[in-house]
Formats: structure tokens, sequence, C-alpha cells
């Protein structure tokens, strides 16, 4: 191939996935034709589904920082291990216990 010189695109023609006509891709991938409409329905649909993938992904993301995280990054912050902090709240919450229960 010489150089300015573009290349065929000899690709076999597809079904659109939304209208159901047939059209000659552009490239391999292509699933749609050249509507705006079939466009534009196809768009819509990856933007929900990324839409969606962001949203688990942040829920995720809340769910990993209460709980166990919550507790070994605020031991880090007391310059502990996890079971030293750990073991530290639960003779905090005893004692507590004991000091209730001889009044």
């Amino acid at each position: 191939m010489r150089a300015g010189q573009k290349r065929k695109c000899n690709f076999s023609e597809k079904s659109c996935m939304i209208c159901g006509n047939t059209f000659k891709p552009t490239s391999p991938r292509q699933k749609v034709c050249a509507s705006p409409g079939c466009k534009d329905i196809l768009r819509r649909k990856y933007e929900k589904e990324r839409a969606y993938y962001a949203k688990v992904q942040k829920q995720i993301e809340i769910v990993k920082n209460k709980g166990l995280l919550a507790d070994a990054k605020e031991a880090k912050r007391s310059n502990m291990t996890y079971g030293q902090y750990k073991a530290m709240e639960w003779l905090m919450q005893n004692d507590h216990r004991n000091a209730q229960n001889e009044l």
C-alpha cells in the first residue's frame, strides 16, 4: 500500500442489532447501522451500563471503608496492630460492664 492510499473495507454485511436492517460495516466491531436512532439507542444502553457499574463500584467502596477496614485504620492511627486495638477495645467494654455490676 502506498502512502496516502486508503485501505478498502471488505467486511461482510451485518444485521443491525436494533432495527434488523442489513448494513455494510466500516469496522469489524460495528454492531448497528449508521442511522442516528440506532446509534443513540446503543449509546444510551452503554451509558446506562457504565452508570450502573460506577454505582456498584461506589457501593463496594463504601462497604470496604466500613467495619473492619475502619477499625484497621483506627488501629494504625493509634500505632497498634489490629489485634492489639481490638483487645484494647474489648478490655474497655468489659471494664465499663464491671463498673456497672459493682454498683
